[in-house]
């Protein structure tokens, strides 16, 4: 059963990413200070690994066993957005990698859980699994067309973060890919903390927990005129995957808002979506262009 929405009242900030220390660009180490030191920090954590910094915020981690690439994009913009938290970022991110290391297992049916990308990231996802690919077999993750603009990936949630898997992977599991998406509509319903909606007057940001905002637009139960009270048709943004927000089509200063917001927030932001609307058909959200 789909978590009722729990509205409470209060005023959006214009947008929520940045503040004014990352306008002083003088308060920041460079990416090529980060990476360093992002790199020293994985060869503390595991010195059986060879570390090779190709360029600045790419990692190449290499043995006998492993063979894969850490991309520090989402982390030094994350870093940037609190310019004092240099600590704690990599702490976290180091954290959520952690599974890269372990022995991999079968893929865990329960654990499956459906994740909103934009198009675009099947393909550059594609070039980047099949740069460490030592057969001659192409490389994919698993997923399934939303729109247009937008993608269903399949992952597993896992305590350290989403583990993305491929279709190399996927085939090992023997799971049915029709079976796919029932089985993590149902996982995501399990794993959603309270869902909240938070704002006034038709312009709304609704929270999940920071990881599963963008998934949100899956749950069709929510997506009503009773939940969300709009002027018009329900219009959307999710331009980083920790912030979903809504307007009407017949809320003019709502949209404009929004527009600057999703702008803001998908240059800024770490975990970059898409800073494009969408609005309620009915049953899905389609791109919307008006």
């Amino acid at each position: 059963m789909i978590k009722l929405l729990f509205f409470l009242s209060v005023m959006i900030p214009f947008c929520s990413c940045g503040n004014e220390n990352t306008k002083n660009k003088g308060k920041f180490i460079s990416e090529k200070e980060f990476t360093k030191i992002y790199s020293d920090s994985l060869k503390k954590y595991h010195p059986e690994i060879t570390y090779t910094i190709k360029q600045n915020l790419e990692i190449h981690a290499k043995s006998n066993e492993l063979d894969f690439i850490h991309y520090l994009n989402n982390a030094y913009t994350s870093y940037k957005n609190e310019p004092d938290s240099l600590a704690s970022v990599i702490q976290m991110y180091l954290k959520s990698s952690a599974d890269l290391y372990k022995k991999e297992e079968p893929i865990q049916k329960n654990k499956i859980i459906p994740v909103i990308k934009d198009a675009a990231y099947i393909d550059e996802m594609a070039i980047t699994l099949n740069q460490t690919n030592k057969t001659s077999e192409q490389v994919s993750l698993v997923y399934e067309k939303y729109n247009d603009k937008l993608v269903i990936v399949y992952a597993e949630d896992g305590e350290n973060g989403i583990a993305y898997f491929t279709t190399e992977r996927f085939k090992e599991s023997g799971l049915n890919r029709d079976s796919l998406f029932p089985i993590a509509f149902r996982n995501l319903d399990a794993v959603l903390p309270k869902i909240e909606m938070l704002g006034e007057k038709g312009y709304y940001m609704i929270t999940a927990g920071g990881n599963y905002e963008a998934s949100l637009i899956l749950l069709t139960d929510i997506w009503t005129k009773e939940n969300i009270q709009v002027k018009g048709d329900i219009i959307i943004t999710i331009p980083t995957r920790d912030l979903l927000l809504v307007t009407g089509s017949k809320d003019p200063d709502g949209i404009k808002k929004m527009r600057a917001v999703a702008k803001e927030a998908w240059e800024t932001g770490p975990y970059q979506l898409i800073p494009d609307l969408f609005y309620w058909n009915g049953k899905k959200f389609e791109p919307y262009n008006k």
